[in-house]
């Protein structure tokens, strides 16, 4: 590759051959040959085709290829091929006493491409590799000893030389020096420090290539799996540490196997020792919890013989615990219950034993507190509720309007008496069952709704019962209470608005139904409250049917939240309802208003002790209120809401100054509801003037002529006067060839 000749090369050729001047295929033809001390090998006689040709160095292992096409009869084709980079690897060898040259000793080098060179060191100890480029190995074995050495290497760019210089040959093979933590070792942290030291520094591609040849393995008695293999060298090799991904388990048994095949050192000795495997056990970090508790949490109709029973999950500090942790209450009278105490099943459950019978119909509670484990780790309070078997069956009063009316629901109401636990009531019809409501026991009464029916209006009277159940299951006797039934059913009112749940300050709120009475309709009233106070009467009416179709707007900034609608109608008969109310929430204006100052634009110059102009659009979904500019120093200028005109101009006087000033001004818009949107400008105040020079051009000079005409080639004259208060700094003429500036008078 550097481009000299290449002697002793072993050429390989095949040719594909054709027929001379026709297309046809007719074989293939093959040639050897070596090259001369110039490079060259020439091949005669090969027929006309394509051609390929493979160069192999038998002493440097290198390769190389070329190809071509014979297509002309008699012609002679030149091919130059070049070999693949390479380097020179050199070095010399001692023996582990680190002076002794190890003549002989056998040096091995094996390329990536796959090729093996060897040689022997000189009598200096001496060695060197003709090696292509490439990643390369070197593997030492003394002549009749047993040191070795092993390396990797590299050879990047061509003709370059890789010294590794004077190499020591080690004659010891690697042993375990020791493990951490040390076998057997307890209350080790759950984030531990985890290291295998070796008597010297070792290969790390050898150990992570071999991913079993140090684990740290969880041991449960019958299951063990890997934790982690991620490692990392310390100590320059000499010492695996052991990277854990995660904390370990508290209070758990490990194992560490350190397996001797895999492990090398530098020079490619092997571990000794055979397998090694040391165990630790973790600190306790957990407190203990209550796995299960008897009689279950919530249980009813407990037996008053019955025993508490508290599992744990984990043993607990039986000669630290004297029994005060564990403790009985009856919730119903407030006073603890005598028991007796035992730790079973090593120290894991704990037994409670009442002393004497359990009152019935009584809630209990079970207290454990300060509970801890032999390593000191306190659990949480605990607690839990029984109830004992209950026989008592609940009682309940019902009442009921004294007279109902037919297709008005009216409303049937159990409570019950001296019976806390109901927890649900069944309500009967001339003794059919109507359903069954369920509550806590906290939220007493229990209550039903019933329409009288057309039969029970026929009837005159109806009767209702109701029994109550216990959380014990236990059904008390019915009570019964009657009502008389009002034939003349009121009218029937349906109707809905729109929107039917919310809606925006300051919108319409559309009201739309019917009113109907098989006896005639008299008359007709919405009632609206809240937010908006509005009634509508219909005066009166003659007729069975009449549709509602009523609107109210909300104000813009709304007393309360909601609107309640209600509909009261009275029929011929001089019967009235009111419906249960719509209620319509308003929904609080959160969007501050929409505002863009339209003039000036921000970055703009002010002349000084100019009048400015400021015109800004502003415009809110519900109402805007006013629209203020503000300047620091100045009073606010505030323009209150204009329906008409979304545009609102303000004007100011720029102030003065000696030189250009920073100036900003803001313009504020607020509406009803308070939400502001605040847009500013940051502007300059110049010192110049309102008004730019005065300019007059004279041509040519004093003329009085009239029109003027140039002529060719001659000279064109122009007086400039330029004048300005604050003075003329520059004059520019421009014409048609171009451009001219004067600083000074005259122009």
């Amino acid at each position: 590759s550097a481009g000299v000749p290449a002697a002793g090369v072993e050429l390989y050729g095949q040719s594909t051959v054709v027929v001379l001047n026709g297309p046809q295929s007719f074989g293939t033809q093959s040639y050897f040959g070596t090259t001369n001390a110039q490079g060259i090998a020439t091949f005669p006689a090969i027929r006309q085709g394509a051609f390929f040709l493979t160069a192999r160095d038998p002493v440097r292992l290198l390769g190389g290829s070329a190809n071509g096409q014979l297509t002309q009869d008699g012609v002679t084709t030149h091919v130059r091929l070049t070999l693949q980079s390479s380097g020179t690897v050199k070095g010399r060898i001692v023996n582990s006493d680190g002076v002794t040259p190890s003549a002989g000793a056998l040096c091995v080098l094996r390329t990536s491409s796959g090729n093996t060179l060897r040689q022997s060191a000189a009598a200096d100890g001496s060695f060197a590799f003709p090696a292509p480029t490439g990643i390369f190995t070197l593997d030492i074995t003394q002549n009749q000893g047993p040191g070795r050495r092993f390396h990797f290497g590299q050879i990047q760019n061509s003709g370059e030389i890789f010294d590794f210089g004077t190499l020591v040959l080690d004659d010891v093979s690697p042993t375990l020096i020791a493990i951490e933590p040390a076998n057997g070792a307890t209350n080790v942290p759950i984030v531990p420090v985890v290291r295998v030291r070796f008597s010297e520094p070792v290969q790390n591609l050898g150990l992570l290539e071999a991913m079993a040849s140090v684990q740290l393995l969880r041991s449960d008695g019958s299951v063990e799996r890997t934790l982690s293999k991620v490692t990392t060298f310390v100590d320059g090799g000499a010492t695996l540490a052991l990277n854990l991904r995660d904390p370990l388990e508290s209070f758990r048994r490990y194992k560490i196997t350190v397996n001797d095949h895999e492990i090398i050192d530098l020079a490619g000795r092997g571990l000794v020792g055979g397998r090694v495997e040391t165990m630790f056990t973790t600190a306790d970090v957990i407190a203990p919890t209550v796995i299960s508790v008897s009689p279950a949490a919530g249980a009813i109709q407990v037996a008053t013989n019955a025993v508490v029973r508290l599992t744990f999950s984990e043993p607990l500090d039986a000669f630290g615990l004297d029994g005060s942790q564990f403790q009985l209450f009856d919730q119903t009278t407030g006073v603890g219950v005598a028991t007796g105490f035992a730790f079973t099943n090593n120290a894991r459950e704990v037994t409670l034993t009442p002393l004497a019978a359990l009152a019935d119909d009584h809630t209990f509670q079970i207290h454990a507190i300060g509970v801890r484990d032999p390593s000191g780790n306190v659990m949480p309070n605990f607690t839990s509720l029984f109830s004992t078997v209950d026989n008592t069956p609940p009682v309940v009063v019902l009442t009921v309007p004294a007279v109902v009316t037919r297709d008005v629901p009216a409303l049937l109401v159990a409570t019950p008496v001296a019976s806390p636990d109901v927890v649900s009531v069944r309500f009967y019809r001339e003794g059919v069952l109507l359903g069954t409501t369920s509550a806590s026991a906290t939220t007493p009464p229990f209550t039903w709704s019933y329409t009288p029916t057309a039969a029970d209006a026929a009837a005159g009277t109806v009767t209702w019962s109701a029994e109550g159940i216990d959380r014990g299951g236990n059904i008390g006797p019915r009570a019964f209470a009657s009502a008389t039934v009002d034939p003349n059913a009121p009218p029937t009112i349906v109707f809905s608005t729109n929107p039917a749940t919310e809606a925006d300050p300051g919108r319409r709120i559309d009201i739309t139904g019917t009113v109907t009475d098989s006896d005639g309709v008299a008359s007709w009233t919405i009632l609206v409250t809240g937010a908006v106070t509005q009634t509508f009467e219909s005066g009166q009416l003659s007729g069975t049917s009449f549709n509602l179709i009523q609107s109210v707007t909300l104000p813009v900034l709304p007393p309360t939240s909601t609107v309640e609608i209600r509909v009261r109608a009275k029929d011929a008969l001089g019967k009235e309802i009111t419906s249960a109310p719509k209620i319509v929430a308003v929904k609080p204006d959160a969007t501050p208003p929409f505002l863009e100052i339209v003039t000036p634009h921000n970055g703009d110059a002010l002349p000084q002790n100019t009048q400015v102009s400021v015109a800004a659009i502003a415009s809110d979904g519900i109402r805007l209120e006013s629209v203020t500019l503000e300047i620091a120093g100045s009073p606010d200028d505030v323009r209150p809401f204009n329906p008409l005109d979304s545009t609102y101009r303000f004007t100011f006087t720029a102030p003065s100054v000696s030189e250009s000033t920073p100036f900003t001004l803001a313009v504020v818009a607020r509406d009803v509801w308070g939400n502001v949107t605040r847009k500013t400008l940051a502007l300059t105040v110049t010192p110049q003037e309102s008004q730019g020079p005065r300019i007059q051009l004279v041509c040519p000079e004093a003329s009085n002529l009239g029109p003027i005409y140039a002529v060719a080639g001659q000279p064109l004259r122009l007086t400039i006067d330029a004048s300005d208060p604050s003075g003329v700094t520059q004059v520019e003429t421009l014409g048609p060839l171009g451009s001219r500036i004067d600083t000074t008078a005259p122009y």
